[in-house]
């Protein structure tokens, strides 16, 4: 699963996701919108948190872990 996640469709819309969402922050507060700012700077950080952080600390492990397992071909020992 690692492996097959990095591609040219992937990388952008799960890493660039949170740099969008500080980007949007950053023009709300330029444009004196305080609520939008917080708004979409918690969701940076949610993000950051909750989405990568999450994949990093569990997800990617995990799926090494898995990785490493023999795989049955047949059905039934599956």
């Amino acid at each position: 699963m690692n492996d097959s996640v990095r591609n040219a469709v992937f990388a952008p819309a799960f890493f660039g996701t949170p740099l969008v969402c500080a980007l949007a922050a950053f023009a709300a507060f330029q444009a004196g919108h305080k609520g939008a700012t917080r708004a979409f700077a918690a969701a940076a950080l949610v993000y950051l948190a909750g989405g990568i952080g999450v994949t990093i600390a569990v997800n990617v492990p995990m799926n090494r872990g898995l990785d490493t397992l023999d795989v049955p071909q047949a059905l039934a020992e599956a």
